[in-house]
């Protein structure tokens, strides 16, 4: 299952929404820790949207985690299925936007969890990227 997301605020509701109704996609796996659900969800193939059959011609789409395990996702699918392993851990986390762009529009999407008594950066989107390390944004917003 997909849906298609016309605006930044419903593509974020939605991403929550497939979080909580699919965490039973991710609670086979046997992730433990943090650290286990980074390295995973890092792993899986980065696809965007408009290269995924599923999504074609419909722009902006999230997909329920079990799609993303089996095709790979881009960074709102990743979050939704880091999302959906953290709420079966029972880990706080919240959905991030943020923007690398001079205009402040919002491009890329992750997590921040709740670990060390503070929020801490977790972006599993490219196989470069490191747990509670960010890159340099020119404009942040925070979706609890």
């Amino acid at each position: 299952m997909f849906t298609v997301a016309h605006t930044l605020e419903n593509t974020i509701c939605q991403m929550y929404r497939l979080m909580h109704a699919y965490r039973s996609d991710v609670a086979s796996l046997g992730w433990q820790s943090v650290s286990d659900v980074f390295s995973a969800v890092k792993a899986l193939p980065y696809t965007r949207d408009h290269d995924a059959p599923e999504c074609l011609g419909h722009g902006e789409c999230v997909k329920r985690p079990g799609i993303t395990l089996a095709t790979g996702g881009d960074c709102d699918d990743k979050v939704i299925v880091a999302g959906a392993a953290l709420l079966n851990l029972g880990i706080p986390f919240r959905v991030v936007t943020t923007s690398y762009q001079l205009d402040g529009e919002m491009q890329h999407t992750y997590l921040e969890v709740f670990v060390e008594g503070r929020w801490r950066p977790f972006d599993a989107t490219y196989p470069h990227n490191q747990l509670f390390v960010e890159a340099p944004y020119t404009a942040k917003q925070v979706w609890e």
